[in-house]
């Protein structure tokens, strides 16, 4: 599947089970005139950034994603269809460039020569969700690589993507990590699994969530999120 549109079909899902993110993430994000949120989904990372910019772009391929983002757009906020690599944007129109939850599918070296035309002099940041290595989600994280096969590398990923763009710019980013707890009842799991391209994907997709369904025990969960600043 196209990468651009992995996502199409897991709008609802999306809303339901992923968690948020922390306002000491958005505290930590420079204020500026506009902000760009790149992979913005249904809005989810983009709301988080509400009041630190004059103007906040949401930026995502997906049109049933954007339409759960538009629906939900606060004053000074807009949603564009497109991509990281091409974005709708002019030259030299954003100061800050945002992705939460995506930049491992992103063409890194076609994306920092798109940002550093559209931006001007601008702040890329990322960032991520992570669960704990704790019980009920170690034993979400063995069925899931049990009957997902694209999970492993998806996961890979993410830590590999900080490191390619450390190389790429030839500078390390900047980190921090922020508390931020979830609830996740046994509903919103399976919403959360539902979500991913990995268990949408995945050959033994209603095996994989009966199995998560009666091996769940709902929980407050201490997620923290990574985040990563580099200067374009």
């Amino acid at each position: 599947m196209d990468d651009r549109h992995r996502f199409d079909r897991l709008a609802d899902d999306y809303t339901i089970g992923r968690p948020g993110y922390p306002a000491a993430l958005a505290a930590w994000v420079p204020s500026a005139a506009v902000g760009v949120d790149l992979a913005c989904g249904t809005g989810l990372s983009t709301r988080v950034f509400r009041g630190r910019f004059d103007t906040l772009l949401g930026v995502d391929p997906s049109e049933p994603m954007l339409a759960r983002a538009r629906a939900r757009a606060a004053p000074g906020e807009r949603y564009l269809q497109g991509t990281a690599e091409d974005p709708p944007l002019g030259p030299a129109s954003a100061d800050v460039f945002l992705v939460g939850q995506g930049l491992h599918w992103f063409d890194l070296p076609a994306t920092v020569a798109a940002l550093r035309t559209a931006g001007r002099n601008p702040t890329l940041i990322a960032f991520w969700n992570r669960r704990p290595d704790i019980e009920p989600w170690q034993t979400y994280e063995s069925l899931l690589l049990a009957h997902c096969p694209d999970y492993a590398g998806i996961r890979a990923r993410w830590d590999d993507t900080v490191d390619r763009l450390d190389a790429l710019l030839a500078q390390p980013a900047e980190r921090a990590v922020f508390d931020n707890p979830q609830h996740y009842d046994t509903d919103r799991m399976l919403a959360l699994a539902r979500s991913s391209s990995y268990v949408a994907s995945s050959p033994t997709r209603d095996a994989l969530l009966d199995a998560l369904a009666a091996a769940w025990t709902p929980t407050t969960t201490p997620f923290t999120t990574h985040a990563f600043r580099w200067q374009l």
